[in-house]
């Protein structure tokens, strides 16, 4: 190839028959990999959330990509993806596509399709560049570190590329790439790591990221959200303030700069009981709110979770987070063994320790972890339709009837937003907040309920034997996972 090679950076919209509620967050994975190779390369983003099927068209014969890449998250994402990408092929056959992602990663054997010729296994901050040169100077892809080259009907796997804890930079993130959608964008989205140094057993984080935990080099996150034009921050990794020397020196750097911004994220309950000092300064630059996954409201579901902490912890972080007037968002897993008694327990301690603003995730193992191949091999998935599998629904069997379940579910959110409650929890969630919730809650329950007598009809009339030919590997009976050396250490 002997000029620039055109390189077409996708954000696959989510299946809207499964995931409803669609969050405003700019492309960050599609911005970060345009950045890292538009130097050597001719790139342009398309956010098909904001695009429609005849501007796909459009633009695949007008830029003519000899590069297609997209990152494939969660599983709502699979469907929309490949009927992308096979498009591109009819439209353009030589062009070679490129995916990402964790379920790519984990699962590699379920992308053995035509459409699909390249897998980056793991992060892509390094594969991706060498993927682009190489196709620029016309040396072999085998050569690339990290990546799954489909031959044939099957895929070769290059050398892994090896993950390290430590530091890690990007380059400084071009976000005019994706000018043209910053209208949707209402809030600006980072990170400040990577991976996970905790071990729970339903979280497919710190599995993907092979056991690693990488800081992002202070400079970087701070001109990263300097040049952010949103008022609000949104910081999408787990564990921000888990290294709370890490955590305060981004502050103190954010607070020299002069950043001002208010800031969303996600913590811990230990982290906070062990540190509210890093939640008190940070409260000082901004920190309007909180993401906290408090899972169960009973120390023996903690330990079976591998949490690592303990529901003193949880309580104690609520008080804290209250007295510094940081809204909380307290997640809360729904298992399928719940029966009536559970629900109310649940709904019994929210109300006890004032818990304004309750989210409620039922348990979902993610495909290709392994409480994802436990639950399988123990015969405990209900559904054959990896579209499901999105921490909206629930994907196992359950003790109460599905219909009942999902009852109680769906109960739970509405009495969250019912105006009684906001009167009890007014001291702790603003009416601007409450406001939102019930327009999201309300906006999503009709077409999820549609949703789940969709799964309720599927699950009773559809056996395994009925579509074992037609299901991804890793949904067949006896799959061999390809599980990354040393992940689950």
């Amino acid at each position: 190839m002997t000029t620039k090679p055109r390189v077409l950076v996708t954000y696959p919209n989510f299946h809207r028959s499964f995931v409803p509620f669609l969050p405003f967050y700019e492309p960050l994975v599609a911005i970060l990999l345009g950045s890292l190779v538009k130097d050597f390369a001719e790139v342009k983003i398309f956010d098909r959330r904001y695009e429609s099927p005849r501007s796909w068209q459009k633009v695949l014969k007008q830029f003519k990509p000899d590069l297609i890449a997209a990152r494939i998250h969660t599983s709502g994402e699979i469907f929309t993806t490949r009927r992308m990408l096979e498009e591109a092929k009819c439209i353009i056959p030589e062009v070679i596509t490129i995916i990402g992602g964790q379920h790519p990663t984990l699962l590699p054997d379920d992308f053995n399709q035509p459409c699909f010729d390249l897998i980056c296994i793991g992060p892509g901050e390094e594969t991706f560049p060498e993927v682009v040169k190489a196709l620029r100077d016309n040396t072999p892809l085998e050569q690339v570190k990290g990546l799954a080259i489909r031959k044939g009907n099957k895929f070769i796997f290059t050398e892994e590329r090896a993950l390290v804890s430590g530091t890690f930079r990007w380059p400084v993130l071009d976000r005019t790439l994706a000018a043209r959608y910053r209208r949707h964008f209402h809030a600006g989205i980072t990170i400040t790591t990577h991976g996970c140094p905790h071990r729970c057993t339903f979280c497919s984080l710190w599995f993907t990221a092979r056991g690693t935990y990488r800081l992002r080099d202070i400079q970087d996150v701070t001109d990263d959200i300097a040049q952010l034009p949103q008022r609000r921050v949104y910081i999408a990794d787990d564990n921000t303030f888990h290294d709370h020397i890490h955590a305060m020196k981004m502050a103190d750097a954010l607070e020299k700069r002069g950043v001002k911004k208010q800031y969303g994220a996600y913590a811990r309950t230990d982290t906070i009981v062990e540190h509210p000092e890093v939640f008190q300064r940070w409260r000082k630059i901004g920190l309007y709110c909180l993401v906290v996954g408090f899972e169960v409201v009973n120390n023996a579901g903690l330990d079976g979770l591998n949490k690592r902490t303990t529901l003193e912890n949880n309580v104690k972080a609520i008080e804290i987070l209250n007295q510094l007037g940081i809204e909380c968002f307290a997640h809360f897993i729904i298992f399928p063994h719940f029966k009536q008694k559970e629900f109310r327990e649940l709904w019994a301690f929210i109300k006890k320790y004032k818990i304004a603003q309750p989210y409620f995730v039922p348990l979902t193992p993610t495909p290709g972890t392994i409480l994802f191949k436990e639950m399988k091999e123990k015969k405990q998935l209900s559904i054959y339709n990896y579209g499901f599998f999105n921490l909206e629904y629930m994907v196992c069997k359950t003790t109460l009837p599905k219909w009942r379940f999902y009852f109680e579910y769906v109960l739970l959110w509405l009495k969250s937003i019912s105006p009684l409650n906001y009167l009890r929890m007014r001291k702790y969630m603003s009416c601007k907040a409450y406001l939102w919730k019930i327009a999201i809650v309300l906006r999503a329950i009709p077409p999820y309920i549609l949703n789940v007598t969709q799964q309720i009809i599927e699950e009773k009339s559809v056996t395994y034997d009925d579509v074992k030919d037609t299901l991804p590997p890793s949904l067949q009976d006896g799959y061999q996972f390809r599980y990354l050396k040393n992940d689950a250490k």
